[in-house]
């Protein structure tokens, strides 16, 4: 689990071969800001890859920085697999009703 608050990414090797990606922690900008630059490049890493899925169950409070880093992340659009809270499903929806600019 996370440190209080703090974002983190752990990955977490699948007997299918797949890896799952679980985020957790607060992904809000006050916790996001100081470690933006290595999150960042992180996620892009695991996002490259197609043998992911993302947990992001345990994410204890995400505002629309922290759903718009993802947002970038996933190239503007939900992963297939994904598991994530219904407020946080609410969020990543707004971000798509209003981003129409093609990547």
């Amino acid at each position: 689990m996370s440190r209080t608050g703090v974002p983190q990414i752990r990955v977490v090797s699948r007997n299918d071969g797949w890896r799952e990606v679980v985020l957790s922690g607060e992904w809000t900008l006050v916790r996001l800001t100081p470690l933006l630059k290595s999150l960042t490049a992180e996620l892009a890493q695991h996002a490259a890859s197609a043998d992911v899925s993302w947990n992001c169950l345990d994410i204890e409070t995400m505002d629309s920085s922290g759903a718009m880093l993802l947002w970038r992340t996933w190239r503007r659009g939900l992963p297939g697999a994904l598991q994530a809270r219904p407020e946080h499903l609410s969020i990543f929806e707004r971000i798509g009703s209003a981003d129409q600019q093609p990547y």
